[in-house]
């Protein structure tokens, strides 16, 4: 049975609030109770977090994870988009840049079910297809406790995902001039904006397109202009992958929720 948890370091003492802890990078070299967070002390505990996810991904035989909502906020992570692939330890060299601040955030995930996501506040999120998987944790002197589900459920009845347009193209092909939003991650890096004036632009960017990104035409909209991304007359399209459907999952309001 699919588990959903937070995996932590701190003490009762300092979940409750009443014993001060460091929670982020940019804590070293500040004190707490009295000791001063040192570069050595921070790495020893994000070391163990990373031993423990290694021993996590080794006991159910990942070896490449899948990128999911990517977040991206400095120009070296402008290009990630849902679906791009990753040996296990580079992405674990992804989650400590994360860790440290370096303008990304996004979850993995794998074939064999395990999902992480690097959290907040120190805190790591996984879903594991086993609870028993998660007594791991204490052999790196941390602790967990379950908490909802990480993946996006559709099943209540709300809006979404946004699903394929097969003829996305052809209505960008007789309702020319038109407005694209493309987005392929969260954040103002994530998306560009092209102006469709005549076929060889629609042929560009079918050809230029990623797989999983988001495509929004507003049909008819001035090029000199951007629109609402909630204007009246958009057309959306997610972009399938090379060998069947998208992995990314879009919601009506162009947020990346999977």
């Amino acid at each position: 049975m699919t588990i959903a948890a937070l995996v932590y370091r701190y003490t009762d003492a300092e979940r409750a609030g009443t014993v001060p802890a460091w929670t982020d990078f940019s804590d070293v070299g500040k004190s707490f109770g009295g000791e001063v967070l040192t570069l050595e002390a921070y790495e020893e505990v994000e070391g163990r977090h990373l031993a423990f996810l290694r021993r996590l991904l080794a006991l159910h035989s990942v070896d490449e994870l899948e990128v999911r909502t990517p977040t991206v906020l400095t120009d070296s992570w402008a290009h990630l988009r849902s679906g791009l692939r990753f040996p296990a330890d580079d992405a674990l060299a992804m989650i400590r840049s994360m860790w440290r601040g370096s303008g990304l955030d996004c979850a993995f995930s794998s074939p064999e079910g395990v999902v992480i996501w690097q959290g907040f506040d120190y805190y790591i999120a996984v879903e594991v297809p086993d609870a028993a998987a998660l007594s791991l944790a204490g052999e790196f002197g941390l602790r967990w406790f379950p908490v909802d589900p990480l993946r996006p459920d559709f099943s209540d009845g709300d809006d979404g995902p946004l699903a394929i347009d097969p003829e996305f193209f052809a209505h960008l092909s007789v309702a020319t001039p038109t407005v694209v939003l493309e987005r392929w991650a969260s954040g103002e890096l994530g998306r560009q904006w092209h102006a469709v004036a005549d076929e060889a632009d629609v042929v560009e960017l079918r050809r230029d397109v990623e797989p999983n990104t988001v495509l929004a035409a507003f049909v008819g909209a001035p090029l000199d202009s951007l629109p609402e991304t909630d204007a009246p007359g958009r057309i959306c399209h997610v972009v399938p992958e090379p060998d069947g459907p998208p992995t990314a999952l879009w919601d009506n309001d162009l947020n990346l929720v999977w």
